[in-house]
């Protein structure tokens, strides 16, 4: 199998405000109890989203995928130029994608030793 091209393009950038940390309440009037959970603080961030377009060929077979990938830049300035969002989220995408390959590697050989079990109790 060749992957023979790879095209992303940003999808879109929304910045998210910081939320401040609330904590657990709990008040007892007479018989009844209202417990509120806390929240733990966000902080101020820009969600981001690409559209990964990956087409490849096996024996003269060509095929295609595309995926919707969805992350954070942890930048806190609501007035960030838009490039700088955009190339920052563009860096993450391969390590991200890696570490993803790495666990669905993780992920099949758990599989083989299971299966390998079984055979060998059979």
């Amino acid at each position: 199998m060749a992957i023979t091209q790879v095209k992303f393009g940003n999808g879109n950038i929304r910045f998210n405000s910081k939320v401040d940390a609330v904590p657990a309440t709990s008040k007892t009037t007479g018989n009844v109890t209202i417990n509120n959970a806390g929240q733990e603080e966000i902080p101020a961030h820009y969600e981001t989203s690409f559209m990964i377009s990956v087409y490849g060929e096996e024996r003269g077979i060509e095929f295609s995928n595309v995926f919707h990938w969805n992350d954070i830049v942890p930048i806190d300035r609501a007035d960030a130029p838009y490039r700088e969002i955009e190339d920052a989220a563009a860096r993450r995408l391969a390590p991200m994608l890696r570490a993803v390959a790495d666990q669905v590697d993780q992920e099949m050989a758990a599989f083989d030793a299971r299966e390998k079990a079984k055979q060998s109790q059979d």
